[in-house]
């Protein structure tokens, strides 16, 4: 790849498309977002995409037509091989939307699409925490739980194109019912969008004093609610933070056993948590893991935040570009 060569990295969200310019290092030249405005339909959040496409490098200097070309990190599920978002719960009306080749006939650039937490665990693995560890697992915790998996510097992708969804892996048979119709995923014991929920209703019952005088203050409870209760040790907080925690790591465990990976890291809202989430999720798995030999990973939190989506997803496409497949 030649000097100062130029990707562009798109994330495409329910709220926010954000974009990145990276360099052949994946160093972050640049990155601007705008709202996705979702509720106007997918051509109108297309048009948007394209835009910011051009509005990147405009305003940094950059021809649109010298980018090598550019890597679109989607909520899923997706047909990577024709690069079509089959569906989005948070994209309204986006149903078999061939946004891959609607960018590129757009801008006029080369492009791939892929998921967007598939995009940030190459992110992390590329430039971020992972260090090129190119045996590495990333769980996104936040309002789901979503993931991804590189094995051997590649992105283990399925043939269908969906692996790496990673919370729906069921730890608690016929446990909690999960909004994807299993029992027990991950996401049901450790996703924002079901612990809220749960601390709501002890609050309104009476039960974790803080958690209680936090919703009458607010009317509502967020997750860092929650997080900052379980540090007070309000007990309810602390037993759905355990909970939460408990249920990561005998993951950790599964994905341990399945993939073998150097670094298991942790991102995602929650993850924001740092230490208050890193130790118990260590000291969890410390306690299921197998002795039979010493092959525990490395458990970490990520490093890249928000952009990790973005810059993972153009850093694929230089890795296709590389390999001569785009």
């Amino acid at each position: 790849m030649p000097p100062g060569s130029r990707i562009l990295g798109l994330d495409l969200g329910g709220t926010n498309i954000k974009a990145v310019l990276v360099d052949e290092h994946g160093d972050v030249l640049a990155k601007q977002s705008y709202t996705t405005e979702a509720q106007q339909g997918p051509q109108h959040v297309i048009t948007r995409m394209s835009k910011l496409c051009e509005a990147i490098c405009q305003t940094n200097g950059v021809n649109v037509a010298s980018l090598v070309g550019i890597g679109i990190g989607s909520p899923g599920p997706l047909d990577i091989r024709r690069g079509i978002i089959i569906k989005s719960a948070n994209l309204p009306g986006w149903e078999n939307i061939p946004l891959r080749d609607e960018i590129q006939r757009r801008v006029g650039r080369p492009a791939v699409l892929l998921n967007d937490a598939t995009a940030a665990t190459y992110g992390e693995d590329w430039v971020g925490a992972g260090q090129r560890a190119e045996h590495l697992v990333l769980l996104t915790l936040g309002t789901g739980v979503g993931g991804g998996i590189v094995c051997n510097g590649e992105i283990v992708q399925g043939y269908y194109g969906n692996a790496g969804e990673l919370g729906h892996m069921i730890i608690v048979p016929d446990g909690r019912h999960c909004r994807c119709g299993q029992q027990g995923c991950l996401e049901s014991y450790a996703a924002s969008s079901y612990l809220v929920p749960l601390a709501e209703e002890a609050a309104r019952s009476g039960r974790g004093e803080i958690l209680a005088t936090l919703f009458r203050q607010n009317g509502r409870l967020e997750m860092e609610d929650i997080t900052r209760a379980a540090g007070a040790g309000d007990r309810v907080a602390l037993a759905l933070w355990d909970e939460a925690c408990r249920a990561i790591a005998i993951a950790i465990v599964n994905l341990q056993h399945a993939f073998n990976p150097k670094i298991v890291l942790l991102g995602g809202g929650i993850s924001a948590a740092g230490e208050i989430l890193l130790q118990p999720v260590r000291q969890h798995f410390e306690k299921r893991t197998w002795r039979m030999m010493n092959d525990q990973p490395e458990i970490r939190l990520a490093s890249l935040g928000n952009d990790a989506g973005a810059v993972g997803a153009a850093g694929w496409f230089l890795h296709l570009h590389e390999r001569g497949v785009v």
